[in-house]
Order: C-alpha cells, then structure tokens, then sequence
C-alpha cells in the first residue's frame, strides 16, 4: 500500500475502503497500522476496487477468490483458537488457504524466491 499510495496511504486509504474504526485504533495506539487489523479489515483494504486493481490483482485472479479465502482464514482461524470443534479436514483447509493466501501475497513481491512442496 505505501508502495503504491505513498507514505500517507493510512488515512486517504482506509478512509477509502470502509476502513475508519481502524484508523481510529491506529491513531489511538499509534504503531504500525495493520498490527490492529482483523480479517474483516484485510478484506475491505484488498478488495476495495482500487486497491485490487493497483496492487493485488497481481497475486490474485478475482476480488470473490480473495474475499473467499480471507472469510475462510478467519471461520478456521476462530475454530482453531475457540472451543468450537476443529477437525482434521479442518486443519488441512487451514493450511491450503494459508497456502494459497502467501502465494498471492508472494507474488507481489516478485524478488521473492519461494520453493513450495
């Protein structure tokens, strides 16, 4: 995002993508803004029309794909971390949408060099 929208990109973007309880804890607790951020807040910024097309549309095909694997990152993340059940079936989505998440997060970052098994 800063690379992007500059070092400002804070309060001009996620005022943008529906974002302003979180600017409001970032300007409250200062830090670096996505420490305060949940799933609900990850979706809105990368598939908020402008920010998908300037920036993750390289890592991912459509904004329904990504919105998808955050909303089932977050349900199995809280399965996993709540006494709610978490099967095996479970654990192996967990780790495909984590997966599939990093490549498309790697693959704005083209210096990287990521063998997967």
């Amino acid at each position: 995002m800063e690379i992007e929208y500059g070092e400002d990109w804070v309060e001009d973007r996620l005022s943008a993508c529906g974002c302003k309880g979180l600017l409001g804890k970032w300007r409250k607790r200062g830090g670096f803004v996505i420490e305060h951020a949940d799933y609900a807040h990850y979706k809105d910024i990368m598939t908020h029309p402008e920010h998908f097309e300037a920036i993750f549309s390289a890592g991912f095909s459509d904004t329904d794909e990504l919105r998808e694997l955050i909303d089932k990152a977050g349900d199995l993340r809280a399965a996993s971390h709540h006494a709610r059940e978490f099967t095996k079936e479970d654990l192996r989505d967990l780790r495909l949408v984590w997966t599939s998440l990093e490549k498309g997060l790697l693959a704005l970052t083209p210096d990287q060099d990521i063998d997967y098994y």
